[in-house]
């Protein structure tokens, strides 16, 4: 009997300790998985939540309109409002970005919404999503920081690099960086949401180890501290890439803490729950056995009701297993994506989460069981089917970028769908599960960026319309002003009315002057300017200029002299007379704006590798640092217009532009009472070849026979028609023919064969290139010279107006002396 109990209390002892063992073994097994599938599954959330923002973001970097609003990449040539439609559609595309904005290639800040202008062209390349996505070259999820734009937030900012159009199959040129500062609250929302009854609790650090979201650490209660905690071991192991279950800290405090890194981004997450609560379990299991073994004689008892016990730890772990399958339909529930799993056989609904729910519109009584046919209008339900039986026998992830749907509302979203099969022990497809974001904005926001593209070259080709009719509008009556004045001029004149007819000759030229400026800065605005950059001598421009401009000098007493040192200087890389126009606007400027007696220098200097800066100078009054802001602006004179001094406020504005257009800059520095500094900046070249303005110039031949023959002019202005009429009067043996309209000149040039066609574009009853086609259509007149006079003087017109079969193209108002040169060349042609 003694043996008998001694071997009942053995084993009664035996089995409460190995009872007890792994009873607590695995109570706190589970609870460990628990926790760390709890820590693996919000990485997978914070991970797709980091995702979806970089992939937004990545999409609009990616898309050509923002490309071509970079344009080279040099900020002058930014397309500011493009960029702007930019940044407010990618804000508005997604609810938690606070701010978004645009830097070039080199981190200058280019613009940013909300609009904080005290920012804007600063460099931001220490910024860790400017490094991060400049090292990888993809798209990166940085550290947390606290945003200098307006309000201060804490943020984490997604950014991709926007690209040129690529060249020969590699990767375009950096043009600048796209970045959505994300809002921390965003992140905090979802964390304070995951907060499970058991007490779990989730910290998200980013990769430094700095807290991006802790229970409890909303933005709300205005904290916008960065708190790091990487000497935390949990977050070191994560930071390293690690996954695990750590107990830190001792006695009441200590925590189970189970740890994992955000795969892609470098971010960690930490689960941890209070370790009296995780095992509280496996204490009550242990009192409860020792309980039990309490009652030493009750042997039979005691193994009743140690079965008991091990039956309710069945039960316990059981209620465990459904607790984990509770947290992970939890998990399901708060992803703000639908979800949908459908059966592999009859593709109904047998499971969908909230998201689905709200974006469908269907409560999920009325979604589980039901196919699309039952939900969807018939083309949509087939066209869904067909890509789930693709899904299906393709075995693998098939990605939908855009779905379109109608919900229950009658309101179409358009979806982003990757669609996958479930397979069972054997193989074989059971089920198909679907994620779907609802990408609506995204859709509507890329449409308005398309748009707006449209709209800019629609407005593009209505202003070069504009000009083109400006052009021929202004032209036009300034061709009589200037005609009638130089014939007036050839006669014999009295003194006050010689000087009447330079007094008109001088303001019709001014106002070609305005007009030609006018169109110069369009053209260039437009891209459409030609330019012929060449090798230009320093020196040699300089004293053209000083030439032209000396005149006015004397009047005023200024003098105009060339820096000593400039002797070294070579050459610049520019278009000789736009180069020229440039420094002439800039010396006139120097000399009306200067104090009687005052000086104009001109000096040179190199500038950066590879440059040149050529400097103007006087010591006239100076600007205020007001106006020097305002200094380029058209037409803006800075109160000169007060004054007697003549200008249009237009020429400075023009010669930034053209300096720029040929590859360089123009900058001013003044001060008032120190005159001021004006600097051309421009590519240093070679040596120019000898140009021909230094070769001996051969006289033209002198025909010994009147040029003889018949003009055909056709314009619908009656003043030029004078005009010409007049000018060929003087001239013997030439018979003119005018018409005002298309029609009838055809008819006369049928009738007469001219033996030159001067030939107005825009004519009464069809338009001048009409009238060129019929001409070169019809046998008789096909051979006849057509010389285009029109005051539409745009390149891409010439160039149009050639192919079609012009014989040269004049401009009004047209030099009558280049005129008659052309009648003489063409007629004495056609007499042999």
């Amino acid at each position: 009997m003694a043996l008998f109990a001694s071997l009942a209390f053995l084993s009664l002892g035996f089995l409460t300790y190995s009872s007890v063992r792994l009873g607590e073994q695995a109570v706190r097994t589970h609870v460990e998985a628990r926790v760390s599938e709890g820590s693996a599954a919000a990485a997978a959330l914070v991970q797709a939540q980091m995702n979806d923002l970089t992939g937004l973001v990545e999409s609009y970097a990616g898309h050509p309109f923002v490309a071509s609003a970079l344009g080279d990449g040099d900020p002058a040539h930014i397309n500011q409002p493009w960029v702007t439609a930019t940044l407010s559609a990618l804000r508005a595309s997604h609810q938690g970005i606070a701010v978004a904005f645009l830097a070039d290639r080199t981190g200058h800040l280019i613009d940013i919404l909300p609009a904080t202008p005290t920012i804007v062209g600063q460099d931001f390349s220490y910024r860790d999503w400017f490094k991060g996505v400049t090292r990888t070259g993809k798209p990166y999820v940085s550290e947390a920081y606290q945003t200098a734009a307006t309000g201060h937030a804490r943020v984490v900012g997604a950014a991709a690099q926007i690209r040129g159009p690529s060249v020969g199959g590699s990767p375009g040129p950096v043009l600048g960086v796209l970045v959505a500062a994300y809002d921390l609250s965003a992140v905090q929302a979802f964390v304070d949401d995951f907060t499970t009854t058991d007490s779990i609790r989730l910290t998200v650090t980013d990769q430094r180890g700095v807290v991006v979201a802790a229970p409890g650490a909303g933005t709300g209660s205005g904290t916008t501290e960065l708190k790091s905690e990487r000497a935390n071991p949990a977050v070191m192991a994560a930071l390293a890439g690690r996954s695990g279950t750590t107990k830190i800290g001792a006695g009441d405090h200590r925590l189970l803490s189970a740890y994992a890194p955000v795969p892609g981004i470098g971010w960690t997450v930490r689960a941890e729950v209070p370790a009296s609560i995780a095992y509280a379990s496996a204490s009550k299991l242990r009192r409860t056995v020792e309980a039990i073994a309490g009652v030493l004689g009750l042997v039979l008892l005691g193994g009743v009701l140690l079965l008991l016990a091990t039956l309710r730890r069945r039960d316990r772990a059981e209620a465990r297993r459904h607790d984990s399958e509770a947290f992970l339909d939890s998990v399901i529930e708060h992803i703000p994506d639908m979800v949908f799993v459908k059966d592999a056989d009859d593709l109904r609904f047998v499971r969908l989460n909230r998201a689905a729910e709200d974006l469908l519109g269907h409560g999920r009584a009325d979604l589980l069981g039901k196919s699309d046919f039952d939900l969807f209008p018939r083309d949509q339900a087939e066209r869904f089917v067909a890509k789930d039986r693709e899904v299906l026998s393709a075995a693998g992830v098939v990605d939908i970028a855009e779905e379109p749907i109608d919900t229950s509302s009658g309101e179409r979203r358009i979806l982003h769908t990757k669609k996958i099969p479930l397979f069972d022990a054997d193989g074989r497809a059971r089920y198909l599960l679907g994620i779907s974001q609802d990408v609506t904005e995204r859709h509507a926001a890329n449409v308005a960026i398309a748009g707006a593209k449209e709209d800019a070259e629609r407005a593009n080709r209505a202003k070069s319309e504009f000009l083109s009719r400006m052009s021929h509008e202004l032209r036009t009556p300034l061709n009589a002003i200037l005609g009638f004045a130089q014939l007036l001029e050839i006669d014999d004149l009295e003194g006050d009315q010689e000087e009447s007819v330079e007094q008109i000759l001088r303001g019709g030229r001014h106002l070609l002057s305005l007009i030609n400026e006018v169109l110069d800065i369009s053209r260039i605005e437009t891209g459409s300017l030609a330019l012929s950059a060449e090798p230009v001598d320093v020196l040699e421009i300089l004293d053209e200029t000083m030439a032209l401009i000396r005149s006015l000098a004397n009047e005023r007493r200024i003098r105009v002299e060339v820096d000593a040192s400039m002797a070294g200087v070579r050459t610049v890389r520019a278009d000789r007379q736009r180069l020229k126009q440039v420094l002439l606007n800039l010396a006139s400027n120097a000399v009306k704006y200067n104090h009687e007696n005052g000086t104009v220098r001109f000096s040179a200097r190199p500038g950066a590798a590879g440059r040149l800066c050529i400097e103007v100078t006087d010591d006239g009054p100076g600007l205020t640092p007001e106006q020097l802001a305002r200094l380029f602006v058209p037409f803006d004179r800075l109160g000169a217009e007060q004054t007697d001094v003549e200008g249009t406020g237009i020429g400075l504005a023009l010669s930034r532009r053209l300096a720029e257009a040929m590859g360089g800059r123009l900058e001013a520095t003044s001060a008032p009472d120190q005159g001021a500094t004006f600097t051309v900046e421009l590519p240093v070249a070679e040596a120019p070849p000898a140009r021909f303005d230094d070769m001996p110039v051969l006289a033209p031949a002198v025909t010994t026979e009147a040029t003889t023959g018949g003009v055909l002019y056709i314009e619908d202005n009656p003043t030029n028609l004078r005009l010409l009429e007049r000018l060929l009067a003087q001239r013997g043996g030439i018979r003119l023919l005018t018409s005002t309209e298309g029609a009838p000149a055809l008819a006369l040039a049928r009738r007469h064969r001219p033996d030159i066609v001067l030939l107005d574009l825009h004519l009464p009853d069809m338009d001048g290139t009409e009238v060129l086609r019929q001409l070169r259509a019809d046998p008789v007149t096909a051979e006849v010279p057509v010389v285009i006079v029109s005051a539409d003087a745009t390149p891409g017109q010439i160039e149009r107006l050639r192919t079609a079969g012009a014989t040269d193209y004049m401009t009004k108002p047209f030099d009558l002396a280049r005129l008659l040169e052309l009648l003489d060349d063409v007629l004495a042609a056609r007499q042999r």
